[in-house]
Parts: C-alpha cells; sequence; structure tokens
C-alpha cells in the first residue's frame, strides 16, 4: 500500500476504537445505576479488550516510526529464553484467557537467545497476538523454541485458527497486508504488527515465512543465527 493510504488505514482504525470506548464509557457514566451487574461486565470487558488492542496498535506504530526514522538502536546480546518468555505471557495471557485459548510454551531449559531484548520482545508477542486474534474460542495457540544446528534457533508459532488463502500468505509481511481480515471475535487489524515482525526479523539476519491451510491454522516460522560461542 502507498504510504498515504496505509497512514489513513491506520487512522481510521484509531477513530473506530477511540469512538467505541468513548461511546460504551458516556453509557457507563450517564446509565449506570439503571444497568444491572451482567450489562456492567460486559461494557468492562469489551473496554478492557479495546483498550489493550488500541494500546498495542499505538506500539506498533511508535516502533515502525522510530524504525523509519532510524531511532530505534540495534543492542544485541544474550538472554535467558524464559525469562523473555515470562514477560511476554504477562503480556498476552489476558487476551487468551479472553477466548479461553490454551497458551502453551515448548523450549529446552535453560535455552538463550541472542538479540535486542526490545525487538525480539516486540517480534513474538505480535506473533503470538496475532495467532490468539484469529483462533476461535477453545482453541491452542503453541510457541515452540528448539536450536537448530550449531549457531541457528528455530522458533515456531503453530495455531489452530482459521487459517489463510495463498494470496494471503503471499501478502503477510507487506505493510497492510492483512489489513482488511478480522479475528474470530471481530477484532480489527491493520497488518501494522507483521510488517514490523518482518523488519525485526531482517534486523537480526534472520529468515521468517509461514505456512497456512484454511481452516486448518498457520504455522510461523522463525529462524535466527547465533554468535560464536554461545552458552549453553
Amino acid at each position: 500500500l502507498p504510504l498515504d493510504r496505509y497512514l489513513s488505514l491506520l487512522a481510521h482504525d484509531l477513530r473506530s476504537a477511540f469512538h467505541g470506548i468513548m461511546a460504551f464509557s458516556e453509557v457507563l457514566d450517564t446509565e449506570f445505576d439503571d444497568m444491572d451487574e451482567a450489562a456492567i461486565r460486559k461494557i468492562a470487558r469489551y473496554l478492557n479488550h479495546a483498550s489493550h488492542s488500541t494500546y498495542s496498535l499505538l506500539e506498533n506504530l511508535l516502533e515502525w516510526s522510530m524504525l523509519q526514522t532510524g531511532s530505534m538502536a540495534y543492542k544485541p546480546r544474550w538472554l535467558a529464553l524464559s525469562r523473555l518468555l515470562e514477560d511476554i505471557s504477562n503480556s498476552v495471557i489476558l487476551n487468551a484467557r479472553h477466548k479461553d485459548i490454551d497458551l502453551q510454551f515448548s523450549h529446552p531449559p535453560g535455552l538463550s537467545i541472542h538479540g535486542d531484548p526490545n525487538m525480539l520482545r516486540s517480534l513474538i508477542q505480535n506473533l503470538l497476538s496475532n495467532a490468539i486474534k484469529f483462533t476461535p474460542r477453545g482453541g491452542v495457540v503453541q510457541l515452540q523454541c528448539q536450536p537448530d544446528g550449531p549457531q541457528k534457533l528455530a522458533l515456531r508459532i503453530i495455531d489452530s485458527g482459521v487459517g489463510m488463502t495463498e494470496e494471503q500468505l503471499a501478502n503477510l509481511f507487506s505493510r497492510g497486508g492483512g489489513q482488511s481480515s478480522r479475528g474470530t471475535d471481530g477484532e480489527h487489524g491493520t497488518g501494522l504488527g507483521l510488517s514490523l515482525c518482518q523488519q525485526f526479523v531482517a534486523r537480526h539476519g534472520g529468515r521468517i515465512w509461514a505456512e497456512s491451510t484454511l481452516g486448518q491454522g498457520s504455522t510461523i516460522h522463525i529462524e535466527l543465527s547465533l554468535p560464536e560461542p554461545g552458552p549453553q
């Protein structure tokens, strides 16, 4: 998409999100005394979900703008994978629980990963959030990580979601490539997060690609190089 068209889509998504948040907030403010507990809980769940989704979009927009201007520094170091995944889990677990999705992490104990901590956190968090978005209630989202040879690390994000067409696969990591798709609970998105993921992986000198079958789920593959010598 041209940059001006893409920014227009982002602005539209932000306006739509805030319109919903403001409308439901007004209902709570003006009609609270006449509402039953079930209605209040329903609105509270919507506001919580909408505010988290909108904040995620703003985070992605900030990171994308920093990448475009060169103001996001690349500072790689060795990280304990378990600690990184614990931080990420705290950010996405609410969305998974909201949809009754089983979030599973699998990796060898003591495994380390090399890269920029902020970029890696954003990369994995965006991919997990996207998998949750397109997985129906009661589904499964897995993150598997394991060494792939002496100086490579393989990550896979596997979901039991709606899957993708060949056209969607071909445009998956392009800017705005998934902007017309909504999640299984009607979640909005512009594809900005996946475009960021591609750029973050490239910044680490790695590869990212996807496999998917429509109606049967998707798998995102990431291959990262590790410097020598790496910790065991």
